[in-house]
């Protein structure tokens, strides 16, 4: 039998075809190996944004999704776009999943708690419109309060706009008429997925126990660097 040669799939992270200019870091360097390999062995150009890796259409994509597309060999529909489907079709409403946390709080009588990133209507990790939507869900079905649980941006969202973004989810709590602002953490301890519980308790503590530093408006405890 004809032993088969491997197969390997290589990602480089942060490399990508665009034209040559100031600010391409690729076409500024020299890089002998890949143009080699270009000029020797036939190759294609892979839509890393939108719909081509199962995102909205022109909708920033990330190295995730890259990669889940890629590995899959097909178009990988991202949570964001299947939420987003729902909420057109107004599946979202009927949501067996949602619907069981809203009965059990008010079974309970226990308070109704939302947490989440705040982001720019682009973002792939959260959306503006699902937070609006979860706040419509809730009063829609007798939920009277909503305690809100924001997490600031730092990676998806322009770096220092977090007094920008507050004010964008402060103006939805106000039009959906629901809602209230209880804590506020920073992307950088609340989603820490490296295994730093140092970082993560903070933020834990904030959420589950009231606890860390307290502010009259929410403004008051997001810090800008000048």
């Amino acid at each position: 039998m004809q032993n088969k040669k491997p197969t390997v799939l290589v990602i480089l992270d942060g490399w990508g075809e665009a034209p040559e200019n100031r600010a391409n870091a690729i076409s500024l360097a020299k890089t002998p190996f890949m143009d080699n390999l270009k000029e020797k062995f036939p190759f294609t150009l892979l839509d890393a944004t939108g719909e081509a890796v199962g995102l909205n259409e022109n909708q920033m994509s990330g190295s995730e999704a890259g990669h889940i597309n890629i590995g899959g060999g097909r178009v990988v529909i991202q949570d964001s776009y299947i939420i987003d489907k729902e909420i057109e079709s107004e599946k979202f409403f009927s949501n067996p999943v949602l619907i069981s946390a809203i009965r059990n709080a008010k079974v309970n009588k226990s308070k109704f708690h939302l947490m989440g990133l705040m982001s720019t209507a682009d973002s792939q990790h959260s959306s503006p419109n699902h937070f609006r939507m979860l706040l419509r869900l809730a009063k829609k079905n007798g939920i009277k309060e909503v305690y809100c649980h924001l997490f600031s941006d730092g990676r998806d969202s322009y770096p220092k706009c977090a007094l920008n973004l507050l004010e964008n989810y402060k103006e939805i709590i106000k039009t959906e008429g629901i809602g209230k602002i209880a804590s506020i953490s920073g992307r950088f301890w609340a989603m820490d997925r490296a295994k730093n519980w140092d970082r993560l308790i903070k933020a834990y503590n904030a959420v589950v126990f009231s606890k860390g530093e307290k502010a009259n408006y929410p403004e008051q405890e997001i810090c800008i660097d000048s």
